[in-house]
């Protein structure tokens, strides 16, 4: 689905709900705070900001992301040595970089212009 099929073609302020993941459960609440003109030469989407490292795939939901967080924060954790074999070693929840974030948006996406 595109947002532009669900955003108010006024452009105002709204807020929608948006569930990742059926299996896990991730629940969002999404601000909309309006459009930017395009920039020449910029190519969308791109990522302005954000905060905290996006949480692994299948790592349980919210309730599975705490368990997982106290694991890795933990040595004598019973599951501390799995989730770092599991996650490849180390894990920063604090980690953002907007360049990251937008290369991953970017991955895998289909040619928007062609979708018209």
């Amino acid at each position: 689905m595109k947002l532009s099929e669900i955003l108010p073609q006024s452009g105002k302020q709204s807020r929608f709900e948006y569930e990742y993941d059926f299996g896990d459960g991730w629940p969002h609440e999404v601000l909309f705070e309006g459009v930017r003109r395009p920039e020449a030469g910029q190519r969308y989407p791109v990522c302005l900001e954000g905060a905290r490292a996006c949480p692994p795939e299948d790592v349980g939901g919210t309730g599975g992301y705490e368990v997982f967080l106290e694991a890795l924060a933990d040595p004598r954790h019973e599951r501390h040595a799995e989730f770092r074999d599991w996650i490849g070693g180390g894990f920063d929840p604090e980690a953002f970089d907007p360049a990251v974030a937008t290369k991953r948006m970017k991955k895998g996406l289909p040619d928007w212009r062609r979708m018209r």
